[in-house]
């Protein structure tokens, strides 16, 4: 269970997570995440990006981010001035049967 944390100006995700089930994400509060997403030539991109990501140079992996989760909950979190908000990914296994509920 990750719950009770602030997570503030990270570089990437706030919270990821990969290859894992029955993973619980509430009461947390992550704000002003992926400093590390910049623009070239008017494109987007992830700076210095951890070899483990993938195709990330839109997004620099959001606040939260599941990627080949199942059967996880992602519930009543303050996801606030990030560059995105929760995002479920396959790119390194499917992502299925999770709950993503009461986040603000």
């Amino acid at each position: 269970m990750i719950s009770g944390l602030t997570v503030e100006n990270a570089n990437y995700e706030g919270i990821l997570v990969t290859n894992s089930s029955a993973i619980t994400i509430t009461g947390n509060t992550l704000t002003g995440n992926n400093k590390g997403l910049g623009f070239a030539n008017g494109m987007p991109t992830c700076n210095g990006l951890p070899s483990f990501e993938t195709n990330e140079a839109f997004d620099c992996g959001e606040a939260i981010h599941l990627q080949g989760v199942h059967h996880s909950t992602v519930s009543n979190n303050n996801v606030q001035n990030n560059a995105g908000g929760i995002l479920l990914s396959d790119d390194t296994a499917a992502t299925h049967d999770n709950l993503i509920a009461g986040n603000l």
